[in-house]
């Protein structure tokens, strides 16, 4: 994905601003970070041997080239837990923004859906992302190791978190107002269409070290 950003980058020229190249690259490096997370792991491995990799194996299971088990938690979306973690280790919110927002289904609000698995004992949990989880080290390529963490979803309130920070919509419409609904979608945009090329040109023996 970082490889097919670079190519898209080098064929807009000078329509972006450095800061915006900047947070397009951070943001493909991180996009799929929430995929080590056991809810995915176990869905994508629940047909091989062992059943679920240990984590110095996770970076290996990003994709499947066959259809995946069902997700334990329903309505899963892998890149607001990428998000998520992201905005734990204050990674800046234009770049966690635009990680969340790539598939379309996460932008403004974070909540839960209907058909939504609620977490135990009153837990926080939103697109079957549970309050209190956690993910292990993870490779992401590039020699960027991301570190292990743990779930908060304190940003899905409105209102200042208990820490004084701010909710995940109050980011995003400051984002709104300094970048405007347009420029926004076009940097998602350049995300995903680097995500989807690098789908369909999958070359598995690039390493991720």
């Amino acid at each position: 994905v970082v490889e097919e950003l670079e190519t898209i980058l080098a064929e807009l020229g000078a329509s972006l601003t450095e800061k915006e190249v900047a947070e397009l690259r951070h943001a493909a490096r991180w996009h799929d970070w929430g995929k080590a997370y056991d809810v995915f792991q176990k869905a994508l491995t629940a047909k091989t041997v062992p059943a679920f990799p240990l984590p110095d194996e996770l970076h290996r299971w990003g994709k499947s080239s066959g259809k995946s088990e069902r997700y334990e938690h329903p309505g899963f979306r892998h890149e607001l837990a990428s998000a998520l973690g992201m905005l734990s280790l204050g990674h800046s919110d234009l770049s966690c923004y635009i990680v969340a927002a790539h598939h379309g289904k996460v932008r403004v609000s974070i909540r839960s859906l209907p058909n939504e698995k609620p977490a135990p004992n009153g837990r926080r949990f939103a697109r079957g992302v549970w309050e209190g989880d956690s993910m292990p080290p993870v490779k992401l390529g590039g020699g960027v190791v991301a570190p292990a963490t743990t779930f908060s979803l304190a940003p899905m309130e409105l209102g200042l978190s208990a820490d004084g920070k701010p909710s995940w919509a109050e980011r995003v419409l400051n984002l709104l107002e300094n970048y405007g609904p347009y420029r926004l979608a076009y940097l998602e945009a350049l995300l995903c269409a680097a995500d989807r090329r690098a789908s369909a040109n999958a070359r598995p023996e690039v390493s991720n070290d």
